[in-house]
């Protein structure tokens, strides 16, 4: 392992570290595993039929995102893309752009936009969620400026996104302007500027923008759902917003720098969102543990599938990845 990436990965994992040593102070390990027990056998297996079921909504989210895209190879990249997030924090996104764009048959960067677009929408959905639930909680006060701030950050950069796409030829104009007296410019950068914008194109196409909007939606009802059937078996007062806020906590929790696959930092998140309503420490981490698992070994397995599928290995993913270049365009020349 390099020591670049060692130091870049460094405060993630030492965030988890942290929050597996807090959780593991105030739990009691044979009660841990009492309420593991306890868990019913059928409610995992409809908790892993919705989890497979929202791989496949998320999926369509990226038909969505790039027309032309099947199905399976939707399907499969994604996982793909969440295999390496469980192997190397942060991967999975740029797993995702270079898969996708081989693909869609499109540039790099422009699928990046695709990426950023919604890992943007997941943010804002999520920030929403929470603070529609919040006025129910009388704790966790201190994580309220933290999803505000989510929610007004990403919205506003959807919003930044929207106009430099619906006004594209004034600023590729401005570009070139730029690029007349610098080479750096006009013949690296801006190219990749111009195929990043051509990407947030999908934000001006209402129909597809809805479309995407709701599968994403979709995909968080899904996993809303799966929270509703782990929270009960737990907690017999449960009340279904408990899911929805717990959801957007979560979803904010493991936007934070952590070692792969949130480990620690998932199981926080739940901890921290369920200690809200008086659940105990040992059953909310008990619950997050097991659902935290299935989607580790489902998103493993099916991304394995599509290693696989490709006739491709982990390696040789990694090393395509490597040599995986921004070119500079080359000069159209005026007929």
């Amino acid at each position: 392992m390099k020591k670049t990436n060692l130091l870049k990965w460094l405060p993630g994992i030492v965030i988890s570290v942290l929050a597996v040593y807090f959780i593991l102070k105030v739990v009691d390990i044979p009660t841990l595993m009492n309420a593991i027990r306890m868990i019913d056998i059928g409610d995992i297996i409809l908790m892993i039929v919705i989890t497979i079921i929202s791989l496949g909504a998320r999926a369509v989210v990226w038909m969505k995102l790039l027309p032309g895209v099947g199905f399976l190879d939707a399907f499969f990249i994604t996982n793909e893309s969440y295999l390496f997030n469980n192997l190397i924090p942060r991967s999975g996104e740029v797993i995702k752009a270079i898969l996708f764009s081989e693909a869609a048959d499109k540039k790099v960067m422009e699928v990046v936009s695709s990426v950023v677009v919604e890992r943007s929408l997941d943010l804002v959905v999520a920030a929403t969620m929470f603070l529609a639930t919040f006025p129910f909680v009388s704790r966790l006060e201190s994580i309220r400026p933290f999803a505000i701030g989510f929610l007004a950050l990403f919205g506003v950069f959807l919003i930044f996104c929207f106009f430099l796409a619906l006004k594209s030829d004034v600023v590729k104009r401005f570009l070139v302007t730029l690029g007349q007296k610098n080479a750096f410019l006009r013949e690296k950068l801006n190219p990749q500027i111009e195929k990043v914008i051509d990407g947030f194109k999908v934000l001006t196409n209402l129909r597809q923008f809805a479309s995407v909007l709701f599968w994403i939606l979709i995909t968080w009802s899904l996993w809303t759902l799966i929270l509703i059937i782990g929270i009960s078996s737990i907690s017999p007062d449960f009340q279904f917003w408990w899911a929805i806020f717990t959801e957007g906590v979560l979803a904010l929790g493991i936007a934070l720098p952590s070692a792969p696959a949130a480990l620690g930092v998932y199981q926080g998140a739940m901890v921290v969102a369920l200690s809200a309503f008086g659940v105990p420490y040992e059953s909310s981490f008990g619950i997050a543990i097991v659902i935290h698992l299935m989607q580790i070994l489902l998103t493993s397995g099916f991304g394995i599938a599509g290693v696989i599928r490709q006739g491709d290995s982990l390696s040789a993913i990694l090393s395509r990845i490597r040599k995986t270049k921004i070119q500079p365009e080359q000069p159209v020349e005026k007929q």
